[in-house]
């Protein structure tokens, strides 16, 4: 039954090209080190990286193999730290390396690497953007996200302002095409509220059109309420748009998303909200466990507007308790959403997707591993393998061959 349920979603999903020809391998080309990690570029093709082991050279170098498993090009780049973090987004042309999760002085050091694989390596002052808000002092400020975006690089700052006592999020948004560096103060939050939970933390929802959305929970007008911030490309302001939480009994909810953004590097645990609020496929969604009926249900807007419930377990997902541990973990690829739910240890896995909603059999295990390898969400291989989609089929290898040698050879599964 689970086969089948896969097969579905292979079909239903995602779309395959029929085979353009008969290959068995793909064998990538030498590389000057051993390589030591492969990242999938959703839908685009698979990233291999191999850099200096002893690191006494500061070369990095990267080969791309395309959807029709062909190595397009080979790039190198020459960063200051050996351990760049990748930022990198399946709706994005653009991938991302950071010299480090943070600042050097007052600086981001960046190399940005196109899909055609040219390469641009920079950086800018965060002090001169944060001047233009009357912040001189970012030793106050901490980077707690970077979200890779189909427009643009989106570093999230926290401020602690002390002359207010407010908790500010700063955006800084750096666009793909032109790096050109806009700034704005998106959300001022009383230190207050957010020890009483009156007010909950800025987080990254997601991109409808070619606005960029980041959500919180907040009371509006003494009614709880998820708030979608929107954002141009240029840093300009949308109307907040709320969603009133009315009847709902949502729990707080430690989440986490499974991604290389800004925040898979940071060390701060689980998220802890009142339920999360995520844009996906152009439409705003609220993700929650429900306190009284202990079901995990997801709510969104029909065509009148009207908030309704889209996704619920049938049944209660735990027993009763007087304490509930709500854990949410999830993904988004293409405008659609793969998730767990956890109540009390107790999983529900489910996707938001294109042309429906439903509730799936993949474990966590599973779910975290497609942060690398989105591809890895259809097809059923062994633990250590990873998978390069092509037009002409599914390719795999075992991920213990990295660190170990420069040639790497893809299995054509058939």
């Amino acid at each position: 039954m689970q086969k089948i349920k896969l097969y579905a979603i292979l079909l239903t999903y995602f779309i395959v090209s029929p085979f353009l020809f008969s290959q068995k391998n793909i064998e990538v080309p030498e590389g000057k080190y051993p390589y030591s990690a492969v990242y999938e570029w959703y839908n685009r093709g698979t990233i291999l990286i191999n850099s200096d082991p002893t690191e006494n050279a500061r070369d990095h170098n990267i080969m791309f193999i395309n959807a029709d498993a062909e190595t397009q090009w080979k790039e190198t780049f020459y960063p200051k730290n050996h351990n760049p973090k990748l930022i990198l987004s399946h709706n994005s042309n653009y991938i991302y390396f950071l010299e480090e999760i943070g600042l050097r002085g007052n600086k981001v050091l960046y190399h940005q690497i196109s899909k055609s694989g040219s390469v641009k390596s920079s950086s800018f002052d965060v002090l001169s953007s944060f001047k233009k808000l009357g912040i001189y002092d970012p030793s106050n400020t901490d980077l707690v996200d970077v979200v890779n975006t189909s427009e643009a690089l989106v570093f999230q700052f926290i401020y602690e302002n002390k002359s207010t006592k407010n908790k500010d999020d700063i955006l800084v948004f750096l666009t793909h095409h032109n790096h050109k560096i806009h700034v704005v103060k998106a959300l001022e939050t009383p230190l207050e509220l957010m020890k009483k939970d009156i007010a909950g933390a800025l987080h990254f929802a997601g991109c409808k059109n070619e606005t960029i959305y980041f959500s919180n929970y907040q009371k509006v007008g003494n009614r709880p309420a998820i708030v979608f911030h929107g954002f141009s490309v240029k840093a300009e302001p949308k109307d907040p748009e709320a969603m009133i939480l009315e009847n709902v009994n949502a729990l707080p909810v430690d989440f986490e998303v499974l991604d290389l953004s800004g925040k898979s590097y940071i060390e701060q645990g689980l998220n802890s909200v009142f339920g999360v609020g995520v844009v996906v496929n152009n439409a705003f969604h609220f993700l929650c466990h429900d306190a009284k009926k202990r079901t995990f249900e997801v709510l969104s807007y029909d065509e009148k507007g009207n908030l309704v419930q889209v996704m619920s377990t049938p049944s209660p997902v735990a027993e009763e308790k007087r304490k509930y541990n709500s854990k949410l973990y999830y993904v988004e690829i293409e405008n659609q959403l793969f998730g767990i739910a956890e109540l009390n240890e107790v999983s529900t896995a489910f996707l938001i997707g294109k042309e429906k909603n439903e509730f799936q059999q993949w474990d966590l295990g599973r779910l975290k591993r497609v942060s690398t390898n989105p591809s890895r969400i259809l097809a059923v291989t062994k633990n250590d393998d990873f998978i390069h989609r092509s037009t002409s089929g599914f390719f795999t290898f075992d991920i213990h061959q990295l660190g170990k040698s420069n040639n790497v050879v893809f299995i054509k599964q058939e």
